[in-house]
């Protein structure tokens, strides 16, 4: 991977501000008409639910399941989620709040028709609109102050142990990849609803965890004879090549991890709620790829540059 990746820090810039100011205007935009600056899922949205009770010694949960979902199939009506409890004999299904309460309405009907059909006649399907309302800002809070913390204790480390350009490098790496993560989240409106906060998490780690793989390859090779008399812009691709397939193996587990998933969640609950959270971890694998492999290196070069130039023009003013 030779190439001048600090000729190409304008142009990295460009994209991820280009993301950034997308993701803020489209996350502003959807707090003021859209509910909510990220979507925050099935557990939190707006939504049409129909809750079906039924007596657990006249039916069993999955005939119940059946008769609800061949009516829903029937209607081409898409289930969002489906919770349950077998001990109380209760099943919810969620549906989007864009369903017309008449649609609805006449599944229920038809499902109460084929649950009269039970001797006890007490099993009832009925139907609820229901508000969401974000009732985890705590958590989200935390997540984001756990993150924050990482983020300054990294760049604490690396000034000490290592230098102060890659600490100055790394925070603004950290903080360039939480930003790009919070706004590919609010661009893409994926229903993530308490994910959001974890997923973002996990994808602020991985890329801070690239940059660490790219600063200690910096160190080991700073310390070789003869490389600190070539330029910081040789050394910085130099670095990065030899750091690029460890960071990409991170990524790229990461990613198959998200793959798998989904294909299981898929297999298990065809809903694209429950998938949601697989993808998102494959799209901030990819954010922290480009994030350690790519920026992180251009940047880099940037500041060790005027740094060396620094140090050169002092050590001349000195000489003379």
């Amino acid at each position: 991977m030779k190439t001048n990746l600090s000729a190409k820090l304008h142009l990295f810039i460009i994209i991820s501000c280009i993301l950034i100011v997308i993701g803020t205007a489209v996350g502003t935009i959807c707090h003021f008409v859209g509910g909510g600056f990220f979507n925050y899922g099935v557990e939190n949205g707006d939504s049409k639910n129909v809750i079906v009770s039924y007596y657990v010694s006249e039916y069993d949960e999955d005939d119940v399941d059946k008769i609800c979902t061949s009516v829903f199939d029937g209607d081409d009506l898409s289930v969002k989620s489906v919770t349950s409890s077998k001990a109380d004999g209760i099943i919810e299904y969620v549906f989007s709040s864009s369903i017309e309460d008449k649609a609805l309405s006449s599944a229920v009907n038809k499902i109460n028709d084929k649950l009269a059909q039970g001797s006890l006649g007490i099993n009832v399907a009925s139907m609820h609109v229901v508000k969401g309302e974000v009732t985890n800002n705590g958590v989200y809070i935390w997540c984001a102050i756990s993150v924050g913390i990482a983020i300054v204790a990294q760049a604490l480390y690396m000034a000490i142990r290592y230098k102060l350009t890659m600490a100055i490098t790394n925070l603004c790496s950290s903080v360039h990849a939480a930003a790009l993560i919070l706004a590919l989240f609010a661009i893409t409106r994926l229903p993530f609803g308490t994910y959001v906060a974890a997923i973002a998490v996990v994808g602020s780690l991985i890329a801070m965890l690239g940059s660490q793989f790219y600063f200690t390859k910096a160190r080991a090779y700073l310390k070789e004879d003869g490389n600190d008399k070539i330029s910081a812009f040789e050394q910085s691709d130099e670095i990065a090549s030899r750091s690029f397939m460890p960071i990409i193996k991170l990524c790229a587990a990461t990613a198959i991890v998200g793959a798998v998933s989904a294909i299981v969640l898929l297999i298990a609950a065809p809903t694209f709620a429950y998938v949601a959270p697989a993808i998102a971890l494959i799209a901030v694998a990819a954010v922290g790829a480009y994030s350690s492999a790519l920026f992180t290196p251009a940047v880099y070069s940037r500041l060790k540059n005027i740094s060396d130039v620094r140090k050169a023009n002092k050590k001349s003013r000195k000489a003379n």
